[in-house]
């Protein structure tokens, strides 16, 4: 067992309980370095991407002190919502950034929109889910550079 003194933080809250009409102290025992999920967040992801292409959400795993958390890659997952077809989605890896921040990519079958949910430990972040728009798209190569562009609806895909 680990020393109090290394791993927690005690903070005292005065909350009045209205069901029992007083006053009462209540302790939180905080624990640094383990992940907190309501302050850990999906940081960054793209609310529009086309099917079929790897695309990246980013997870920021913080403590209670909002200290990053490393190592924790396979307690991370992307899973769909129970609305929305989960057989057009494909997570494919999940990689530490080394900073606190997990990169998590996935594929999308299907063209449609996708309610989706980044959870710790089974615990979903208080940002979840999230709406991802599926979009189908013509590659066609550039003519003068000679790479090829994503096109939908006669425009570049954003």
């Amino acid at each position: 067992m680990h020393s109090l003194s290394q791993f927690c933080s005690v903070i005292f809250t005065y909350i009045y309980s209205f069901a029992h009409k007083h006053f009462s102290w209540v302790c939180l025992w905080l624990a640094a370095g383990e992940v907190n999920v309501s302050l850990s967040s999906v940081v960054r992801f793209s609310s529009k991407v086309p099917k079929l292409s790897k695309n990246e959400i980013v997870v920021q795993l913080v403590d209670s002190y909002l200290n990053p958390v490393l190592s924790q890659q396979s307690r991370l997952k992307l899973e769909i919502a129970a609305s929305t077809n989960s057989s057009g989605f494909l997570t494919l890896d999940i990689k530490d950034n080394k900073d606190g921040s997990y990169s998590c990519s996935y594929m999308a079958k299907d063209v449609g929109t996708y309610e989706i949910c980044a959870s710790f430990d089974g615990k979903r972040f208080l940002s979840c889910p999230f709406s991802i728009n599926v979009y189908s798209c013509k590659y066609k190569q550039h003519a003068a550079y000679g790479f090829y562009h994503c096109y939908y609806f006669g425009m570049y895909a954003a």
